[in-house]
């Protein structure tokens, strides 16, 4: 399977900020529902750098995805120039 692996500089901004960001961004809850006790959190086993990382990877898959499609639809568009009924 490829890999993308890229790094980027960011600055005076320390790597914590931009995680907590994204887990603000994104929604990442420290603890979650227990799923085998109703009304009970437990700590999330996803960690705030891991859930960085998934949503980083799902946006480039999304990416990826909308472009791909916004190609198809355009080659598909301009594929059928004239319908003839008869």
């Amino acid at each position: 399977m490829p890999t993308l692996n890229f790094s980027y500089n960011t600055g005076t901004v320390p790597l914590a900020r931009i995680i907590d960001a994204f887990a603000t961004a994104y929604g990442y809850k420290a603890t979650i529902s227990d799923p085998d006790v109703p009304n009970q959190t437990i700590p999330n086993p996803e960690s705030k750098a891991e859930h960085a990382r998934r949503r980083v990877k799902e946006y480039i898959r999304e990416i990826v995805k909308s472009q791909e499609l916004n190609d198809a639809r355009r080659t598909a568009e301009t594929s059928v120039t004239e319908v003839a009924l008869t």
